[in-house]
């Protein structure tokens, strides 16, 4: 028998004509709970997750304020960038498809910019750093990525349906996206 602590406690309290969902917008392999998250869901009624045989299923990371046409503004993919490849990645170790170790061995061959804590080699510009969500930040880090020719978009896990703000931030920004993920 599997033990979910608050989870359960959760379940223990809805009442028979009350319905339950799960929602889930984190990858599967890294996800603190991936393993058993068959048997949760067979536990509720409903599921929400960027998997898109879901019940709901959730477009992840793309908030609701930005607009069709912030992706028109990006169109002018040759103008000169001063940047040739930006990297922005801070979760490290709860990864799964190697994405430092990629990062890595591309680093023997080229430069790569790297911003965030993993194989960290630039810092974010001032007033960048502090906050690491929302709006303003997607703002920051879209501003930042318009500088380069190529941004790595290498998502924490390599799971099916996949795709978080990375993706959406570099297209934005008209940089173009080397992508691995979903």
């Amino acid at each position: 028998m599997h033990r979910f602590g608050r989870f359960e406690e959760a379940l223990a309290r809805v009442a028979p004509h009350q319905s339950t969902i799960l929602w889930n917008t984190e990858a599967v392999d890294t996800f603190r709970l991936g393993p058993q998250l068959p048997v949760l869901e067979a536990k509720v009624d409903w599921t929400a997750s960027y998997e898109m045989h879901s019940d709901v299923p959730l477009l992840q990371g793309l908030p609701v304020w930005v607009q069709p046409e912030d992706f028109a503004r990006a169109s002018d993919w040759q103008r000169p960038r001063p940047g040739a490849i930006a990297w922005v990645a801070s979760n490290c170790e709860t990864t799964t498809n190697g994405r430092t170790e990629l990062v890595r061995e591309l680093m023997r061959f080229t430069r790569v910019d790297s911003f965030g804590k993993c194989l960290h080699n630039k810092d974010l510009p001032v007033g960048m750093e502090a906050q690491r969500s929302g709006r303003k930040f997607w703002a920051d880090k879209v501003r930042l990525l318009e500088n380069y020719t190529f941004t790595l978009v290498l998502e924490n896990s390599n799971s099916f349906d996949y795709v978080t703000e990375k993706l959406f931030q570099a297209l934005i920004a008209g940089s173009i996206p080397v992508y691995m993920g979903a």
